[in-house]
């Protein structure tokens, strides 16, 4: 299923090794020991390829086996048909962890590729240590949005890709950062230049049929209401934390050669949250962790609709990056690679 798939593995640590204490001057604190190393499945969005990861995946590499690949029909793995759906997305994820050898990881899903990490759970439940949802989101498109999805096709099948590489890339990072991450979206913008028009339309229309899946979390479920449990993830009462402070940057070629965004136009709905119907082959004893990470400036997932998500799943974690937009994972990497190791220290097995 991961032919013609591009994957990256990255870290420092033997498959299977101890992990260590301590660490470097500035670098992230490392989960405490536990047993084996853990591995980390990174899955980019839309419009995204697996060097976005880069300096999350730094970070991450000294204390996890760092698992990266190109989603099929962006970056440089093949196009695999005329719809990709979350499914699909979620399969070939699968077959790569089972071609390197990895039965168990903590996922880690961007946008587009949080629905991806929502796939995978409901599919092989028992791969998942852990689900994290950077910028993304449970609920199907609205009405409003599959049809901002449908021009966008248009725009790609017209031969007007351009106008998205000129409004898109620029939407996903906070205000704040924009002018100083210029050379970051004009990279961006080039990027989806690059991307295959039918890898592109392939992806939109598969973002635009899945599913609502929110009961689905709430049956994955590995811990009691949030606001029942005692301490939360960095060991302050409560689960739902605000992160802020000096903001990340981006610090080589590769990371600026790499695609951010969600879909042009519209913004990720609140309706429909909690209308799916429980799978029936997943109940709530396999007890997967989950994490919501949501960036304070978001356009694309505002905070009012990050805040109704976030009380339609009180059996989450919720972390805010204060200074980030939609593209955390370059905005403030270095706190966001600290979030995903807390997380992973806490439910490490």
């Amino acid at each position: 299923m991961a032919d013609g798939v591009a994957i990256r593995v990255s870290d420092t640590l033997e498959p299977g090794s101890n992990l260590a204490s301590g660490g470097d001057a500035g670098a992230p604190e490392k989960p405490k020991d536990k047993g084996v190393a853990p591995t980390v499945l990174l899955l980019h969005g839309y419009l995204e390829n697996l060097n976005i990861w880069d300096e999350v995946a730094e970070f991450l590499r000294p204390h996890a086996r760092v698992i990266a690949l190109d989603l099929p029909g962006h970056g440089i793995s093949e196009v695999r048909g005329e719809v990709h759906s979350m499914d699909f997305l979620a399969d070939v994820a699968h077959g790569a962890l089972l071609e390197l050898n990895a039965p168990k990881c903590f996922v880690v899903g961007h946008s587009m590729g949080g629905y991806v990490a929502i796939a995978l759970a409901a599919r092989y439940p028992e791969v998942l240590d852990g689900l994290v949802l950077l910028s993304s989101t449970p609920n199907a498109d609205s009405e409003a949005k599959r049809e901002d999805r449908e021009r966008e096709i248009a725009i790609v099948r017209g031969g007007k890709k351009e106008l998205l590489a000129h409004t898109v890339p620029a939407k996903g990072f906070a205000p704040e950062n924009r002018r100083g991450m210029a050379d970051v979206i004009e990279d961006l913008a080039e990027l989806v230049m690059l991307t295959e028009d039918e890898g592109i339309v392939a992806l939109l229309r598969g973002m635009a049929a899945r599913p609502d899946r929110n009961d689905l979390l709430r049956g994955l479920s590995a811990r009691p209401d949030r606001n029942e449990a005692p301490r939360g993830l960095s060991g302050r009462p409560g689960g739902n934390e605000v992160l802020g402070g000096a903001s990340g940057r981006p610090g080589d070629e590769a990371l600026l050669r790499t695609l951010a965004a969600e879909a042009v136009g519209g913004r990720d709905s609140s309706e429909g949250i909690g209308s799916e119907a429980p799978s029936e082959e997943i109940g709530s004893e396999v007890g997967i962790p989950q994490l919501f990470i949501f960036g304070r400036h978001d356009e694309y997932i505002p905070a009012e609709v990050a805040d109704a998500i976030v009380a339609a799943h009180p059996q989450a974690s919720v972390q805010w990056l204060e200074h980030s937009g939609h593209m955390g994972l370059v905005e403030e990497p270095r706190i966001l690679s600290q979030v995903i190791l807390d997380f992973i220290k806490t439910n490490i097995k």
